[in-house]
């Protein structure tokens, strides 16, 4: 895995921990999300695989 990709995957950790907490978004962070919630199903299986394996590894 190449170091842009392990940077892209630290930050998706990283927002994803943060969105535990109440926060409030801006237009650009809920626009955001709404386009990740439009993946299809397998997309967004494989992309939970790859945050929880980013998590073992911290």
């Amino acid at each position: 895995m190449d170091d842009e990709l392990k940077s892209q995957i630290k930050r998706f950790v990283t927002m994803l921990e943060l969105m535990e907490d109440d926060v409030e978004l801006t237009e650009s962070e809920s626009n955001f999300l709404k386009w990740l919630s439009s993946w299809d199903q397998e997309k967004i299986d494989n992309f939970i695989s790859i945050v929880k394996k980013a998590r073992k590894k911290q």
